[in-house]
């Protein structure tokens, strides 16, 4: 079974470059980051089944600071029938969904306020897979804050819990959390890490903001008896790298 994950930026890539690349990998199931709930049908009519959501944020369309405010969050479709869905907060709750506020670092850099935006996992089973998709806090320039480390281990605690019910999970995500550092180091302490090691970034430097910068922060990982295989990190859809990959039982 093939997977995939991105992080789109909310609705920027859709149309250019998010939904040829889908047509060009065909994965069978898709996690998905910065996701707004007015580009749900999309996905939706692409696959053939629901996209079970979860809102995060009020969050401006272009940027943290420019453009209308839309409807932001994690969601997970799949070509099959997805089973036994669930929607976890691990900050704040759906209703109401706040807006996103920001602060300025001392480099001038504009980044969310932890209590300004909601943290959750959407998850769901196919073929024997418990895939679960989130997108953890970002801090000023990667940094492993208290307040990261401790929704990481918010959800490393559910991900565990889900893999007592269901036998597996299969995290993924964009963690904001560069590997090598603390937060990423406490997520690959408890799970496998199926990033492989030659690949320096999954920030796409040409699209990105802030041009090439040498951090992987979206993840793969899983836990329980799945094997993960071919997992490869693509430029060219959105501001961070497409992950796609082969899970299988075993």
């Amino acid at each position: 079974m093939k997977f995939a994950s991105i992080n789109i930026e909310r609705s920027r890539h859709l149309q250019a470059r998010v939904l040829p690349f889908l047509r060009q990998e065909q994965p069978d199931v898709l996690c998905l980051q910065e996701l707004c709930e007015h580009d749900i049908p999309v996905f939706e009519d692409f696959f053939g089944q629901k996209v079970y959501y979860a809102p995060m944020c009020l969050h401006r369309l272009h940027s943290l600071t420019e453009g209308e405010l839309v409807n932001t969050g994690v969601g997970l479709v799949s070509k099959q029938p997805l089973l036994k869905t669930a929607v976890y907060y691990y900050l704040g709750r759906a209703a109401p969904i706040p807006t996103i506020g920001t602060t300025q670092t001392e480099a001038g850099q504009s980044v969310p306020i932890a209590d300004c935006t909601g943290q959750a996992i959407v998850s769901g089973s196919v073929g024997g897979v418990r895939f679960l998709t989130t997108h953890l806090l970002v801090t000023p320039a990667g940094t492993a804050t208290p307040e990261q480390l401790g929704l990481a281990q918010r959800v490393i605690d559910y991900t565990k819990w889900e893999a007592n019910q269901y036998g597996n999970t299969l995290l993924c995500g964009d963690f904001n959390a560069p590997r090598g550092r603390a937060t990423w180091d406490l997520l690959a302490g408890n799970f496998t890490d199926n990033i492989p090691a030659h690949y320096t970034t999954s920030l796409d430097g040409i699209l990105h903001k802030a041009g090439p910068i040498p951090y992987v922060v979206d993840g793969v990982f899983s836990q329980g008896n799945l094997k993960v295989s071919q997992v490869k990190l693509h430029n060219g859809v959105s501001d961070h790298c497409a992950v796609i990959g082969e899970i299988e039982l075993i």
